[in-house]
């Protein structure tokens, strides 16, 4: 982990702190964008900023330290407009109701995800299903798949 950035040549340290600084910039615009959907919901903006950098920052640095992946992080609008418009708006809920429900969801979600259950529901689904599910295209005769049921 922290020991194999010591071991980097001075190259790969460029090519890695390149990289980062693209990723970055590739999705920066989460800053602004996030917060203005989440002013919808009454969130003051500076709350959200800083909710949206830290837990941006704290996710590439998870993924980068401890699973060695090039993986950015950061949250996404799609969620952010449904626990906005559905949630606050459509179910009018104030947005600490809806960070409750937010946050009660991940934590059963993680204890799926890392029992034997998201196991037993892989299994349940038929596979007809889960190719059916899979989103993918061919690239030199090679199917490209973008979902976990494809390869469950």
């Amino acid at each position: 982990m922290l020991a194999d950035l010591k071991n980097l040549t001075k190259q790969a340290k460029k090519t890695e702190l390149i990289s980062g600084l693209t990723g970055f910039f590739a999705i920066s615009y989460i800053i602004i964008v996030n917060p203005l959907i989440l002013a919808d919901a009454h969130i003051p903006a500076t709350l959200s900023v800083f909710a949206t950098i830290f837990s941006s920052a704290l996710g590439c640095l998870i993924m980068g330290l401890f699973a060695n992946a090039p993986i950015i992080i950061t949250p996404g609008m799609g969620v952010n407009a449904f626990f906005t418009y559905t949630l606050v708006v459509g179910m009018h809920l104030n947005w600490q109701q809806a960070i409750a429900i937010s946050i009660i969801s991940s934590v059963l979600y993680m204890v799926v995800a890392f029992s034997k259950a998201s196991e037993k529901l892989s299994e349940a689904i038929p596979q007809e299903l889960k190719i059916g599910i899979t989103a993918g295209s061919l690239r030199s005769g090679w199917a490209v798949r973008t979902s976990f049921w494809a390869w469950a």
